[in-house]
Formats: structure tokens, sequence, C-alpha cells
């Protein structure tokens, strides 16, 4: 199973004799896990990444004092508006709008820039992939120009997968773990608490017969994903099983539900590493199981090396141990990585129960 860096952080605290960090603060075993992670990816080629995301966002009726997310989508008098910066909502809609950029209905005519958000009946919103006039040849879902966004409302709910990051082609290789929720006080529509944090329930051994709404799903070590509450499933909306691989899901997201992707990829993607090398985050970063010993030996190696320049001689073996141990570990890690990436396409993903290392070497 993956491997959450809390418990590396405990596992070189305990070994250094360091549980009450007097020796090495807090912030000082983030910025060295930071150091490492940099190493380690370049070395491996593989970097473990983070996306979060509001899934399809609904049109809710916009309401006061209410914490609005950038991407949402709210109603207010007939019309539909996107939310360019996240905020806590003014006392009125007029006093709020600064933060809001209305959604007008496609038509033809009209000139889309990249990114432009609009909608059809329904509605059904999509986001403009590049800019052009409108002709009836082109309306939503043209996949061509449009990208769907979301729902008025919906029984599928899908979260695309950042295959690229200003331009650079991303590649996803293996989902570490997904999860949806709340860091707020928020309720569903029949009054279920969505406080914290839900990991998705996923298949990886078992063929699950029925799918989300009739969407089919590709094979994931040779299963197909189907639906539950929280359950993902994984498609590729235009059959070229590269770049655009979507998670559906049978749960409804409800307003300020976010969703937290933790996968490895080939290129680096990372929002705030303090915030994800962080073990007291609410959502610290997992790491896989053939990097676990890599990321223990080398921050053990990296604390004790930097205890020892502050005058602690008693360090100065247990460095030279962990360093000889990281490296051995490393290079360990770097055939591993070699055979995911040569033996592997980008949509072959591993769901959150891991088969174990031996299935995904053959």
């Amino acid at each position: 199973m993956p491997i959450n860096v809390v418990n590396i952080f405990s596992k070189v605290q305990s070994a250094i004799g360091d549980l009450s960090m007097d020796l090495f603060h807090p912030g000082e075993y983030i910025e060295t896990m930071n150091r490492l992670a940099e190493k380690v990816a370049r070395e491996t080629e593989i970097w473990i990444a983070r996306h979060t995301i509001t899934p399809n966002p609904m049109a809710s009726a916009w309401s006061a004092s209410t914490n609005y997310t950038n991407g949402q989508i709210c109603e207010n008098s007939g019309n539909y508006y996107f939310c360019d910066l996240s905020h806590t909502s003014a006392t009125t809609f007029i006093l709020d709008s600064a933060y809001w950029t209305q959604i007008d209905p496609w038509a033809i005519g009209t000139v889309y820039n990249q990114n432009t958000i609009t909608y059809i009946d329904g509605p059904v919103f999509y986001r403009s992939i590049q800019s052009h006039t409108a002709t009836a040849d082109d309306e939503p879902p043209n996949t061509t120009y449009w990208d769907f966004y979301g729902y008025s409302g919906s029984e599928v709910y899908d979260v695309r997968l950042p295959y690229t990051f200003n331009t650079t082609e991303l590649s996803p290789f293996r989902i570490i773990r997904v999860i949806r929720g709340s860091s707020g006080s928020y309720t569903d529509g029949v009054g279920n608490d969505l406080t914290g944090w839900n990991e998705c329930q996923e298949y990886s051994q078992q063929a699950i017969a029925r799918t989300i709404s009739g969407n089919n799903s590709f094979s994931i070590n040779n299963t197909m994903l189907g639906q539950n509450q929280f359950l993902t499933q994984f498609v590729d909306p235009i059959g070229q099983m590269d770049g655009s691989i979507n998670l559906l899901f049978g749960g409804s997201f409800y307003l300020n539900e976010l969703c937290v992707i933790d996968y490895i990829s080939g290129k680096p993607f990372r929002d705030n590493p303090l915030t994800m090398w962080d073990p007291n985050a609410v959502l610290p970063v997992q790491i896989p199981d053939f990097l676990y010993d890599t990321f223990r030996w080398g921050l053990q190696w990296l604390v004790t090396e930097e205890l020892w320049s502050r005058g602690a001689d008693r360090f100065n073996q247990v460095s030279v141990r962990a360093k000889e141990m990281y490296r051995q570990e490393l290079t360990d890690a770097m055939g591993y990585a070699k055979k995911l990436r040569d033996n592997n396409s980008s949509i072959t993903i591993q769901p959150i129960n891991w088969l174990p290392e031996t299935e995904y070497e053959q």
C-alpha cells in the first residue's frame, strides 16, 4: 500500500532519537524532505504530483457568506457566472460581482478565446480548447473546440487528469490515491456531513459489472470499474487512450467539495512543496512502496549529516551508513522506475489498493 509521508518522518525521528524534534526542528524536516524529493525525482524521472480540482462545477444559486473556489459556477437572477478567484461571498451579489465573470450561451459568430466558458441547453457548460469564431459545425460538444466542463445537475461527475501543464506533456503513470471532501463544514443534499476527506473506493482485483450511467471505462489491471458512492471509474472520452483520461464519480459533488489526486508523473508538477511534504498537513502526500526505502534512508542521511556538521560527532557513522543505504535503494528505485516507463503506457494507472510489486513488474 502507499505510505503516508508521516510514516517516514516518524521512522527517521525514532532512528536518531529525535522523537520530540529537539535536535531537528519540524520546518527543517520539511525543507530537507523537499530537497530529497528533488534528488529522487531527478534520478528516477518519477515525480509525485498533486492535483486539486472542483469536479464539474454545478450552477448552484449564489448565496451570501459562502466559501467559493476558483472555477465554480453560480446562478443569479437567471444568469450564470464563473468564479475567477476563491473568496467568501459578500452580503449581496452586487457587492460580490468583482469575483465573477458572466457566462454567455453559445452562439454562432461569437469569437471564443481559449479557456472561455460557455453553455448550451440544460445548461451544460463547456470550456474552449482553442481560439475560434463559432460556426454551426463547431457547436459544443464538438471535441475539436470544446472540453466538457460541468452540468447544472447530473449523476455523473468527472475530473480530467492534468495531463499537460504549460504545454508540457505530463502523461500520468499511476494514481497513488484519490480523495474527495472538504476542509470546511458542509453538508450534502440529504444532510450528510462532508467535513474532512474520504478516500475513493476502487477495485483492481475484481470485475464490477455495472458502470456509471452507461459510461464504459477502459481496462485497468484487466478489470472494469463500476458504481458506488465514492467509486471512481476511468474513461477515455475521445478514444485515443492518451492525454484524455477522466475519473467518473458515482456520488454527487456538492458546493465547496473538492477532489484531490496524488499520482506519479514523468514530469515535475508540484503546487506547493512545503505543504505536500508536511506530515502535519491535512492531506500529506503518499509515497508508493517502491520509493519508500529510498526516501527513508535518504532523509536519515541528510538529517544526520546536518547534525554531524553541527558538531554532533555521534552521527558520523550513522550518516555514512544511511548514505550507503540510500544509494543502494536509489539504484533499485531507478531500475524499477525504468521498467515502469518502458513497460507501461501513460494510461496504465494503478488504483489505490495496489497489487504486489511483482504483479506489475511482469
